[in-house]
């Protein structure tokens, strides 16, 4: 099984080609994944009994040199040495050999190596004062160290090819993802080609029945008729906003001719026409806000203070405006009270010219249809620029297809270890 990693670039492989097809690369290479992981638990598990076995002589050599301590013929200058090392490093190299080695192919590997590195350490450390005690076994415990080492060499090698060959199909796996989603695109790509064409065929006769309904009606008489109000209303709304104006105008007229003989009053202490004066200037300066009953008999009052302080000089009108407002009694108020009553009289006939306008179920009928006319434009144009933006993308996608599958060839041929066509 784990000659995939160990034999994969053989001669007859390298000259012999491996067909597949697009759908069926993605389970192939989930077959080298699985073989891949196959192979290390193999070798791994190859490992862990050599390990083990190297292990156990291990311990045999250790329990030799236990029996070794305090022997009388060590010759007493390498007695002391013997006595100090030899116990640190049995205990360093059991403790070494006690680690345990997990069943998973990670686990172990690691576990392994940092077993090795240990045993090494011990030899280097109290280990080399004890070899000219004991020459032979501390050579057999080199030895069962070279043994482990040999086996995790072994292996090491084989988990860097299976790493590299992980990696390799991690990229094979990216240049099939790219042509599969480049396939589904194309695929969602011509569904939205197909769906934009069918509405922008849709779009011209739709258009054109409005476009007609709309000529048809405008030119209809009921249409001339709408238009008609529609300009009469216009002309009343204009004639609204002058007799606005002119309420305004004389409002702010008597206004200040009024705030004159405040500060008459106010000089003369006559607080009552003062009262009165203050009043009316206030409705005044809001002619529009305030009704015809509350305004006029407040004119009418204030009018009457300022034709008092006329005769006797307390107050001059110089302007013939002025004094044609307030030369004659009720003139002020009747001024006031024709530009209320035509702003009224304007007023009325805008309402009623409104209500015709509303009537009118051509005006209605024609801005519906305009506006839907407006948003199938609209609509024509986003479709008409999605669907160019659509097929820009599918000649792209098209143009990409041949290197793509070349790229993607090229990753599997990498992975197989021999020249891959795609079918």
């Amino acid at each position: 099984m784990f000659r995939f990693l160990k034999g994969l670039f053989s001669k007859k492989e390298v000259e012999e080609s491996l067909t597949l097809t697009v759908d069926g690369a993605g389970a192939w290479l989930d077959a080298r994944d699985e073989e891949i992981e196959a192979g290390l638990e193999e070798a791994t598990g190859r490992c862990r009994t050599a390990v083990s076995a190297s292990l156990e002589d291990l311990g045999r050599l250790l329990a030799t040199l236990k029996d070794a301590e305090g022997r009388e013929d060590v010759h007493p200058k390498l007695k002391s040495v013997t006595d100090r090392s030899l116990p640190a490093f049995i205990a360093a190299m059991e403790q070494q050999a006690a680690h345990p080695l997990p069943d998973d192919a990670d686990g172990f590997y690691a576990a392994a190596a940092e077993l090795l590195t240990g045993l090494l350490k011990a030899q280097k450390g109290q280990g080399r004062y004890l070899a000219a005690v004991f020459p032979e076994e501390m050579k057999e415990v080199r030895g069962v160290t070279r043994d482990i080492g040999r086996e995790i060499n072994t292996l090491t090698g084989l988990v860097k090819e299976a790493q590299a060959t992980t990696a390799r199909i991690g990229a094979a796996r990216a240049g099939l993802a790219a042509v599969t989603e480049a396939g589904t695109e194309t695929e969602n790509l011509d569904a939205e080609i197909g769906a934009l064409r069918k509405r922008l065929e849709a779009a011209d006769p739709a258009i054109a029945r409005d476009g007609e309904r709309l000529r048809a009606l405008t030119a209809g008489q009921d249409y001339a008729a709408c238009m008609t109000e529609q300009e009469r209303l216009a002309g009343l709304k204009k004639e609204e906003e002058g007799a606005v104006q002119d309420l305004t105008n004389t409002a702010a007229q008597e206004a200040r001719v009024m705030r004159k003989a405040e500060r008459v009053a106010g000089r003369a202490r006559a607080q009552q026409d003062l009262r009165t004066l203050e009043a009316c200037t206030a409705l005044l300066d809001r002619p529009l806000d305030a009704g015809r009953e509350e305004i006029l008999p407040l004119v009418e009052a204030a009018a009457g203070v300022v034709q008092r302080q006329i005769p006797g000089g307390e107050l001059a009108l110089k302007g013939k405006d002025d004094l044609a407002l307030f030369a004659d009694a009720g003139a002020a108020e009747k001024e006031m009270d024709a530009r209320i009553a035509a702003l009224d009289g304007v007023r009325e006939r805008v309402a009623a010219a409104e209500e015709r306008v509303r009537a009118c179920t051509a005006l209605g009928e024609a801005r519906r249809l305009e506006e839907a006319i407006a948003s199938a434009e609209a609509e024509k144009e986003r479709d008409r620029q999605a669907l160019a933006s659509a097929e820009a993308r599918k000649r792209a996608l098209a143009d990409g297809e041949a290197d793509r599958l070349h790229r993607l060839e090229e990753a599997l041929a990498a992975v197989a270890g021999r020249p891959v066509t795609l079918a």
